[in-house]
């Protein structure tokens, strides 16, 4: 293990003698665990921002950059306040970012390669949609839920503006946007959110125990969120199915019953599962 984390800091610091930037970028990337062919994550990885990465950071793609610093931050970070000293100066004031975009041109390599990574990630709707909301999710788990919101509606605007975005961003946002409406309300913004993260988010990259959670909280969402007329979206996501089974089916069959319109059907469920809905 000490051999291949020598080789690690090795690689890294041949391809930032060399210069070579898009090298450097994904070996940062697999340092931190994450991407294609990573391995574990290097020791010490707040020491080596703080020695290393920090000093050309804004030569980095900025997508790249804040995956590196988010997955920093979830692996070292001992509390959501350490997560936050860390990951806040990355993220521009809206007002300090519109007296940037003033002054520095846009695509003017000479220039950007002098700005601060905080001014180069907020011109990147990705990069900055992807910071703002682990920066979100990072104040709800203090108990912020004001701050979370403001962030949250602060990335809105990037998400619907955005033609493209990856899967994987929006996932991102609208897991956390979900999290917050789940704990503030109302039941039908968690709903909508809750539906759009699922539609961004592979069945597959949960595990049954988080499926199963997904599906208990959108279906009692669904029975109770103002609004609500049709489950048809709802009942297509396999993350409903994990409720087959457990004690809680009987919401799965409840919505189902909604569905077809049954009132038979309805009544049958409320009868026999009328311990467990209690």
């Amino acid at each position: 293990a000490e051999g291949e984390v020598a080789e690690a800091y090795g690689r890294l610091a041949d391809f930032y003698a060399r210069r070579l930037w898009h090298q450097l970028t994904e070996e940062l990337v697999r340092s931190v665990g994450e991407g294609e062919g990573a391995a574990a994550p290097l020791p010490d990885l707040m020491g080596l921002y703080a020695g290393f990465i920090k000093d050309f950071e804004n030569k980095l793609n900025m997508g790249s950059l804040v995956r590196v610093l988010i997955a920093i931050a979830r692996l070292e970070a001992a509390a959501p306040e350490q997560a936050l000293d860390f990951l806040s100066p990355h993220l521009m004031s809206e007002d300090d970012f519109a007296k940037t975009v003033s002054e520095v041109p846009e695509r003017d390599p000479r220039v950007l390669t002098t700005t601060s990574s905080a001014a180069l990630i907020a011109r990147e709707p990705e990069a900055s949609v992807m910071l703002m909301a682990e920066i979100a999710r990072l104040q709800l788990r203090k108990g912020d839920p004001d701050a979370c919101k403001a962030l949250i509606e602060r990335a809105k605007d990037l998400v619907d503006s955005t033609v493209e975005m990856s899967s994987s961003v929006h996932s991102s946002y609208y897991n956390v946007a979900a999290e917050l409406y789940k704990e503030v309300g109302p039941a039908t913004s968690f709903y909508r959110n809750a539906l759009t993260f699922l539609s961004y988010t592979p069945p597959d990259s949960m595990s049954d125990e988080v499926k199963r959670q997904w599906a208990f909280d959108i279906a009692i969402a669904a029975l109770v969120g103002e609004d609500i007329y049709n489950f048809g979206e709802l009942m297509t996501h396999a993350v409903l199915s994990s409720l087959t089974g457990t004690s809680n089916e009987w919401l799965l069959r409840l919505l189902e019953a909604f569905s077809r319109g049954s009132l038979v059907d309805y009544d049958a469920i409320c009868a026999q599962s009328s311990d467990a809905m209690n």
